[in-house]
């Protein structure tokens, strides 16, 4: 909770190693919802499923997961890069794990975001805090991602893609969709 009281964060990534205090976390993570804050978690555990947190799960660069596999598509759940992570600049150093995958998963929303905050000046205090919520977050990751697997597949390099505009006019143009799909602009 100091993290939202004192340091006022948007965003909290919790460890899956917290588990065993699941029930003070539960109230923390029910907190930080209600103050608008982004909890994020690795997809494993009791955690990743509590509504107000988003759970990541480790995928490759190509959104293949070797730990997770559904028939059907949830649209709540998430996976982006965390197979086969490189950790160093020299060598062949690499990682895999939910962890990562959550650590970047939150640095892509804490990107997007940030984007926001500068280029959204013009936009509602209603409409900036419904992005910067849960729901509005969930909903940039549904726009952004590719179902793979029975999850969403988070790949925000194809805003890039040569050919396909520039990336700041897709970023805004994402941000305008999941307004829309998160019942329009408000007041």
């Amino acid at each position: 909770m100091m993290a939202v009281e004192k340091c006022d964060v948007d965003i909290i990534l919790l460890s899956s190693s917290f588990e065993s205090r699941f029930d003070e976390l539960e109230n923390a993570i029910r907190f930080a919802y209600e103050k608008s804050k982004v909890v994020f978690t690795p997809g494993i555990g009791r955690l990743s499923n509590n509504h107000h947190v988003i759970g990541i799960h480790a995928a490759s660069s190509e959104g293949e997961s070797h730990t997770f596999s559904q028939p059907e598509l949830d649209e709540n759940c998430f996976s982006t890069l965390g197979i086969s992570v490189p950790v160093t600049r020299e060598g062949n150093v690499y990682k895999s794990g939910h962890t990562y995958a959550a650590a970047v998963a939150t640095c892509i929303a804490a990107g997007f975001l940030r984007f926001a905050a500068l280029k959204w000046r013009e936009k509602s205090d209603e409409d900036r805090k419904w992005l910067f919520s849960t729901e509005g977050v969930r909903e940039l990751f549904r726009l952004l991602s590719i179902p793979v697997q029975g999850s969403r597949f988070i790949n925000p390099l194809a805003l890039g893609r040569k050919g396909q505009g520039n990336i700041g006019d897709n970023i805004c143009m994402i941000m305008e969709l999941a307004l829309r799909k998160g019942n329009g602009p408000r007041a």
